[in-house]
């Protein structure tokens, strides 16, 4: 769980180049908040670098270009991949004879923290997106 669910972040805080500004739980370390001028540069940085490595080619310039549009389309390609996972998971619960039972074990750890991951980025693209779209953030109570 992150130290910062909830409150704002602050200079010094751990892991984050924000300055000031209010974010909502879920909201990636890495990304500026939505009061800091720019702050979209530094959400396309951090989705290039949780996306699909070709999204770094000259195909996938006009995307890169675009960010509202790069985090649509990141945020249903982690949600596909959630689902993708969901149903690796499934699957595996299905083998009842597994050859190796401590690799089959080992295997389900790994999809259980992928799928913990990409849920957590598709929530924090979904964040990011309603910000772009200019969803200001204030803390509740």
């Amino acid at each position: 769980m992150s130290p910062h669910r909830g409150r704002a972040r602050q200079v010094g805080d751990p892991g984050a180049p924000q300055r000031s500004g209010y974010v909502p739980p879920g909201w990636p370390a890495q990304v500026l908040p939505p009061a800091i001028e720019d702050w979209e540069l530094s959400a396309v940085a951090w989705i290039l670098g949780h996306g699909a490595p070709e999204w770094h080619l000259p195909e996938y310039e006009t995307l890169r270009r675009h960010p509202l549009m790069l985090t649509w389309w990141f945020r249903q390609w982690a949600q596909a991949n959630l689902q993708a996972a969901r149903a690796s998971w499934q699957g595996l619960r299905e083998v009842q004879q597994a050859p190796d039972p401590d690799a089959h074990r080992r295997h389900l750890a790994a999809v259980t923290a992928v799928g913990r991951d990409l849920r957590a980025q598709a929530h924090a693209a979904e964040l990011i997106e309603r910000a772009m779209l200019g969803e200001l953030f204030v803390p509740r109570l």
